[in-house]
């Protein structure tokens, strides 16, 4: 099979090298590698075109973006370009392990039952390990590859994009339920898990490269946020039950939408009376004591 690894890059000069290192030596090449710029206003560019010439790398391109389309635009028309029968996610702040395409495509190649799988990986900020991740699970069953099961819990993706590896064929369904909001691995990982192809590999085959913590937020904003989020995941759910002829646990599906439905309302009205009577769905919920981080949001937002 051939593999594609696909990359998208913005004023990421002082990041990339690292990246661009790990991908250059993979003890298993990839066929193409292709690097969308969405219009860097630092040395992104000639970074990238220093690398690719200094290395000889005649099988990777640089596509350079006429104009800015944004992080989930540029990805998606990335994603669309590639070539290969298996497609790599890759982003700017990173490092792979020497052997993960290796790893990865040969799983692949040996499940066909697997349409996305979604490597463990490891956080840095600068040189130091960071040894707590907030909701990753860590490992995700017992097994080296397990099969994502549709839960609450499995819904919202439990590791991010550029850990996923995807079979071409599942680019079409992806298109055509993608809305121009959507977080390009939420609609990759709920489609591949609502397809029954969603596999986890137990195993860190990449780093995550954190330069600064997250921006804090107002509870205002905070709120508006989780509203916001809880929304877009149903409408999403709700294109992928009416695309997908075969869905696992479709009734139970229908039933999470309609309560966090309900539960987004509760948020949007401060009703912190409603939350609760929704916290005896607890089976519907990611975490038993989602509705109390709920009512916090409310009440924070509320002084």
């Amino acid at each position: 099979m051939n593999v594609s690894v696909v990359m998208t890059t913005y004023n990421g000069a002082n990041k990339l090298l690292p990246q661009l290192i790990s991908l250059r030596d993979q003890s298993r090449k990839a066929d193409e590698v292709l690097i969308f710029d969405d219009c860097s206003k630092d040395q992104t560019v000639e970074v990238i075109q220093n690398f690719i010439y200094e290395n000889h790398l005649y099988d990777w391109t640089l596509i350079e973006n006429e104009h800015n389309k944004g992080l989930r635009r540029n990805f998606a028309d990335a994603l669309n370009t590639a070539r290969g029968d298996l497609i790599f996610l890759c982003e700017q702040d990173g490092e792979w392990k020497a052997d993960r395409i290796e790893k990865m495509a040969m799983i692949m190649e040996e499940r066909d039952e697997i349409k996305v799988l979604s490597s463990d990986y490891d956080i840095r900020r600068g040189n130091q390990a960071v040894r707590f991740r907030k909701g990753v699970p860590q490992p995700y069953g017992r097994q080296r590859i397990e099969k994502a099961e549709v839960s609450a819990c499995t819904i919202d993706p439990l590791r991010p994009g550029f850990t996923y590896v995807l079979r071409r064929e599942m680019i079409h369904q992806i298109k055509s339920v993608t809305e121009a909001d959507d977080e390009y691995d939420r609609v990759i990982w709920e489609s591949a898990l609502l397809s029954g192809g969603l596999y986890l590999l137990n195993e860190k085959l990449s780093v995550q490269i954190r330069y600064k913590d997250h921006e804090r937020i107002s509870a205002a904003d905070e709120k508006n946020r989780r509203i916001r989020k809880i929304r877009e995941q149903c409408a999403l759910t709700e294109r992928l039950l009416a695309r997908i002829e075969t869905v696992e646990n479709r009734q139970w599906l229908e039933e999470y939408i309609r309560i966090q439905k309900e539960r987004a309302d509760a948020v949007e009205n401060g009703s912190v009376r409603n939350l609760y009577a929704l916290s005896k769905n607890s089976g519907f919920m990611p975490q038993s004591f989602t509705w109390l981080a709920d009512a916090v949001s409310v009440i924070r937002a509320k002084l």
